[in-house]
């Protein structure tokens, strides 16, 4: 998180007009909307506030729309407190500077967080794809083929260049062999994979080869 001089927080850019200061916002990296709820041992403190309607709309608004990361409102609220306190801090600095301490602390926490759900998805997708990987017909090989290139092009698309390099470099590294693997199309194609197998066994009966 790069901290600037207007306002110790990223995408902040103070302009002064005449009898006050004007700030312009910027849009952040998706990581930098990620404040952790928990510090490294686990532990968290409750706040309870109360807040004019207005603001509790602007929030419930902000979700809907689903433009930024936030996966609860408790995120969001989050991000806001540590918005607010890295203005004041910046503002009036304390006599003690501990903002740089927990935000050091809350992007080792982000990491850990965002590594710990990358691996889990692709622990899901390697058992997904593996199931249809081993099957013998061809429109199961293919539909795992096409998970992981599903998967390749969703990751393209996260906003931040770390974890998105670091998520392609782990699919294309764990999948190589089924993004490499050649698969010929069926002559025959159903929706479900599954189908496959016995649509070849109804045409069987059909040219009556089985009586």
């Amino acid at each position: 998180m790069t901290l600037n001089n207007a306002v110790n927080f990223p995408g902040v850019q103070g302009k002064k007009n005449p009898g006050r200061t004007k700030y312009e916002h910027k849009k952040l990296p998706e990581s930098d909307y990620a404040i952790p709820g928990y510090d490294g041992k686990g532990r968290s403190d409750l706040v309870q506030v109360r807040i004019l309607p207005g603001y509790a709309r602007m929030a419930s608004e902000i979700m809907a729309e689903r433009k930024f990361p936030f996966k609860t409102a408790g995120d969001l609220y989050r991000f806001c407190i540590a918005y607010g306190l890295d203005h004041l801090t910046s503002v009036e600095p304390p006599g003690f500077n501990i903002m740089g301490y927990i935000q050091m602390e809350q992007r080792t926490i982000r990491d850990q967080i965002y590594m710990r759900e990358q691996s889990q998805t692709l622990d899901s997708l390697e058992e997904l794809v593996k199931h249809h990987a081993s099957q013998e017909n061809h429109m199961n090989k293919l539909y795992a083929k096409a998970l992981v290139e599903d998967a390749i092009e969703h990751a393209k698309r996260v906003g931040d260049t770390t974890f998105r390099r670091n998520t392609l470099t782990k699919i294309r590294k764990r999948f190589k062999h089924i993004i490499e693997m050649k698969v010929e199309l069926p002559s025959r194609v159903t929706v479900n994979p599954e189908n496959y197998e016995r649509n070849e066994e109804d045409e069987e009966g059909e040219d009556g080869s089985d009586a």
